[in-house]
This record gives C-alpha cells, sequence and structure tokens, in this order.
C-alpha cells in the first residue's frame, strides 16, 4: 500500500443536491443545473467545479432524498472563500431556486477535506478529470467512539481508494460544516440551516468524496471488506454510514477552474 502523501492542501467543498419535480422538462433541468455550474464564473470563491447527473443504480439515499437526481460540487481553497461566496445576492438567489422550476429542491452541504498540495490535485486538472465519478460518503461518529478511531479508518479508506487496487484519482475526506435546505424552486426563499428540510438527509459529522474514472473502480472499493463492513454496520468501526451517492460527468468544461485572488491559503 502507497504511503499517505507527506504535504497535504487543506481545502473546502460544497456540495449542492437537487431534487426537480417529476413533471420538469429536460431542458429545465439542464438549465438549472449549468446556471448553478457556471456561479463559479459568476461570483469570486470556487477554484473549479464540476456537475451531472446521479446515477440511482450508485446511490443510496432514503427517500425523499432518493429522488435526487443531479448535483454540482465546488471546491474552494479556505473556508472563508465558500462562506464569502455563499453568502453573496447573486449566489443566494439561485440556490434558493428562484429560476428553477416550481417544486425544485436543493441542498448543500458544506464540508472540508485535504488533497495533495500539487496544482493539478487542487484544481482537478489533467485527463483523469475530464470524466468518471465522485463517490460521497456521507458518515456519522457512533456514539462513544474515539475521534482517533474515526481518523484513522478513513486514512486506511483514502489509501485503499488511492492504491493500485482500486485506482482512485484522489480521495479526500474531513469535516462536515452544515448542511442547508433551500427554499423550493420559484419562490425565491432563503436557506435555512439544520431546519425541517434537511431533515430529508442525515446530517453527517464527515464526508469522504473519492474521484474514480470508471464504475467498476467505484464499485470494487465499496465491496472491499474495510467499505463493506461500514456499509452493512459494524459497529466497531466508530463510524456509521448515513447515506451516499455519485456525481457523473463527463467530458467539458465542468472540471475548470480558475484562480482565486489571493491564493489557496
Amino acid at each position: 500500500m502507497p504511503p499517505a502523501a507527506a504535504a497535504q492542501a487543506a481545502v473546502a467543498e460544497s456540495l449542492h443536491l437537487l431534487r426537480f419535480p417529476p413533471d420538469a422538462s429536460e431542458e429545465d433541468v439542464s438549465r438549472v443545473v449549468d446556471a448553478i455550474w457556471s456561479l463559479q464564473y459568476a461570483a469570486a470563491g470556487p477554484i473549479c467545479a464540476s456537475a451531472g447527473p446521479l446515477p440511482a443504480a450508485l446511490a443510496r439515499m432514503p427517500p425523499p432524498a432518493a429522488a435526487c437526481s443531479h448535483a454540482v460540487l465546488f471546491r474552494y481553497g479556505t473556508e472563508a472563500a465558500l462562506q464569502r461566496f455563499q453568502a453573496q445576492p447573486r449566489v443566494r438567489l439561485m440556490l434558493s431556486g428562484a429560476d428553477a422550476p416550481q417544486g425544485t429542491a436543493i441542498t448543500t452541504l458544506n464540508f472540508l477535506g485535504a488533497v495533495p498540495n500539487e496544482l493539478e490535485a487542487v484544481f482537478r486538472r489533467g485527463g483523469q478529470w475530464e470524466a468518471g465519478l465522485e463517490l460521497v460518503l456521507a458518515l456519522a461518529v457512533q456514539e462513544g467512539s474515539e475521534a482517533g478511531d474515526a481518523s484513522e479508518f478513513l486514512s486506511l479508506s483514502r489509501q485503499l481508494a488511492v492504491s493500485p487496487a482500486f485506482g482512485a484519482v484522489q480521495c479526500s475526506y474531513g469535516r462536515c460544516l452544515s448542511v442547508v435546505r433551500h427554499g423550493s424552486g420559484g419562490n425565491g426563499g432563503g436557506g435555512e440551516e439544520g431546519g425541517p428540510g434537511s431533515a430529508e438527509l442525515a446530517a453527517p459529522d464527515m464526508l469522504l468524496l473519492a474521484r474514480f474514472e470508471g464504475e467498476e473502480q467505484l464499485r470494487q472499493f465499496l465491496c472491499c471488506p474495510p467499505l463493506a463492513a461500514l456499509l452493512e454496520g459494524d459497529e466497531r468501526l466508530g463510524l456509521r454510514a448515513l447515506w451516499s451517492c455519485a456525481l457523473a460527468t463527463v467530458p467539458s468544461d465542468s472540471s475548470s477552474s480558475r484562480p482565486v485572488q489571493g491564493g489557496l491559503v
């Protein structure tokens, strides 16, 4: 098993899960997803972004969150950059669903991570980032468990993911900062942190994010003994899997990035 990278760069991430009403057209869905993804160019903050569908076959989510069909993922150089971005009126309006079909639900998860301190890794540059699957695994720390036990398991999981056996392009994990359930589409409502709507998804303590180039690699990783034990609810691990999904991206500009004023840190 390869050693963990010595130099790591702290990053912040935000995952925006979108659930559209049954009568939403493909054109409306595409327009809303593209508009949220394009916020990286309209407002300072993100250093790169990805967007795409959430294959139902790769999701383990409770209803009604299981109906989430698309997601947008932003990366930031710092937690402060994330907070500034989401506080901007244009971003708040878009995430409120003001331009989305009535009944659209948008849930935002903000979390931390650490990736190799290399430009291509931080900014998600290169051919490996053109198409693939982003595994998102939401975790709760078991009551009475030591924080060190959870960290040790997540560190092992990261090393397994990027090992030749599973070939992840990148794997990171970190603390969940907040879960925000935004107002229903079409009403221009604001977000509510930890409000009733956020009960659609259990708020995690930690999130693991792993990028794979193919579905087979992702499935094999989830079937390896440590991850299988986690998903089956083994209480000895100190962590409990709450839900998971996978964001599918295709070759496009969805991995584009631009510098953040003031740098990464």
